[in-house]
């Protein structure tokens, strides 16, 4: 009777340690998969980050052009405007006399 006691005591230690090798190896397994998740969230913000970084800097580069068409059009109404006041003086002398 000892030695199935032994026996028993034996088994039910083995099936102790087979159940903490059991949840050890679930528990890892369930930290896995969260650990790929944060990963694949990461890499989808990292992908969205270098994709508005590209659209900035793309707008930023139109925004440029804009700027030097604009710097040409300010010089371009200065000579306009300059012609135009010679014009209304040339009238303006040519109508006084």
């Amino acid at each position: 009777m000892t030695e199935l006691r032994e026996w028993m005591h034996l088994l039910t230690e083995i099936f102790t340690l087979i159940g903490i090798w059991w949840a050890a190896l679930k528990v890892v397994a369930v930290a896995e998969k969260k650990i790929d998740e944060h990963e694949r969230r990461i890499s989808s913000l990292e992908k969205t980050r270098e994709y508005d970084a590209n659209l900035f800097s793309d707008l930023v580069k139109q925004i440029a052009g804009v700027a030097g068409k604009m710097d040409i059009m300010v010089s371009e109404l200065g000579r306009v405007r300059d012609r135009l006041d010679r014009f209304v003086d040339a009238k303006a002398t040519a109508g006084a006399d």
